[in-house]
């Protein structure tokens, strides 16, 4: 019995200094001693039961929203929901982020179908505000492991909202384990749902979340907007046509007078659908520019058409008509869709029927 006692505690000192782990349902360990947490830099006290699943770490929600600012987290058992209310800058936040998007190059090819940038946001960085990698939201660990059990997958509805209700966004999670009536979820659905910067390494096991810095955010959204002013009114057609073509809103924004632009601001495109118009059928074809009528130095009307593609032709012909005007905004001088005449329904708006003017015919090659 003694010498069971004194391997016992060899075993013991062996294990001393080294990190407590266990495991959770068999998905993984679960570090209960080793794992930090820094927000912004700064070490925070953490749950210590997040385990690590496929590279992610498994982050408590309630937890986490606490954390970037939730101003509640309210459960609904009956709907299966969580509906998380936040401080964020969901405007300014899903702008930049469609920006980045928007400005990204494509092929050859598909270059040869959509309208160019103006020739200042050609070569426009805007690498720092993509994510750095793909996220990975639904975890395939969990779909093959219920599958293989035969039994239903499980989900929860998520919502995420701002405190004044403006902004709502309704996502179903998959990849959720639920411990106790807590909901642990793959990290990166805190760069989705916050927009926080989230980094683990593996080697040191530092879990790095980094919260947005709103005042840059913002500066970079001007810098953006000042780098897309169009210099000639085609330019300014254009950006809104690529816009269109990539169901980009942000893109058509830019293109817009402030006038319109505070049209735009209210539109659920803006509120809603993360600054993605149209849809994903039919789309936005190669776009001609069928008349342009000069009314002055300073106001362009042009009348658009293209085809509203599907799988399968033939395609219907969509028409709009704009009007452009050269403005002068905060000391620079720049053309701006002033009006829109006539919507396709695939633009931020749906149309600005602020005059009615008739047709007016001339060659596609004026000015």
């Amino acid at each position: 019995m003694n010498r069971i006692i004194a391997i016992f505690c060899l075993v013991l000192i062996a294990l001393a200094g080294q990190p407590i782990i266990a495991l959770a349902h068999g998905h993984g360990p679960i570090f209960e001693s080793s794992l930090t947490v820094q927000i912004n830099g700064s070490v925070v006290n953490a749950p210590a039961d997040m385990n690590i699943i496929a590279g992610q770490v498994m982050v408590p929600l309630r937890w986490a929203a606490g954390q970037l600012g939730a101003s509640s987290v309210q459960w609904d058992s009956a709907s299966n929901s969580v509906t998380i209310k936040t401080e964020q800058d969901f405007y300014n936040l899903e702008k930049l982020a469609s920006y980045a998007i928007g400005l990204n190059t494509y092929s050859e090819q598909e270059s040869r179908q959509i309208w160019p940038l103006p020739n200042n946001a050609q070569n426009l960085d805007i690498s720092s505000h993509v994510p750095s990698h793909k996220w990975m939201l639904e975890l395939e660990h969990f779909t093959t492991e219920r599958f293989a059990l035969n039994q239903p997958l499980q989900y929860i509805n998520m919502h995420i909202a701002s405190r004044d209700g403006l902004y709502h966004h309704s996502i179903r999670v998959y990849s959720i384990e639920n411990r106790h009536n807590h909901y642990y979820l793959p990290m990166d659905w805190l760069e989705y749902l916050f927009n926080a910067q989230v980094n683990y390494d593996k080697t040191t096991h530092i879990l790095s979340i980094q919260t947005p810095a709103i005042d840059k955010i913002k500066a970079e959204v001007e810098r953006i907007e000042e780098s897309l002013i169009p210099a000639i009114p085609d330019e300014a057609v254009k950006l809104w046509g690529r816009g269109e073509q990539t169901r980009n809103g942000a893109l058509q924004y830019a293109a817009l007078s402030p006038q319109l632009r505070s049209v735009a601001d209210k539109s659920s495109h803006v509120r809603q659908t993360y600054w993605v118009t149209g849809g994903s059928s039919p789309w936005v074809g190669p776009i001609t520019i069928d008349k342009r009528y000069q009314i002055s130095e300073t106001r362009i009307e042009y009348t658009l058409s293209f085809p509203k593609i599907t799988s399968v032709p033939p395609h219907d012909t969509a028409v709009e008509k704009l009007m452009v005007e050269k403005l002068l905004i905060n000391g620079r001088e720049g053309w701006y869709i002033t009006q829109i005449l006539r919507s396709s329904g695939y633009g931020i708006l749906d149309g600005a029927k602020h005059s009615e003017l008739h047709d007016r015919v001339c060659d596609k090659d004026t000015i």
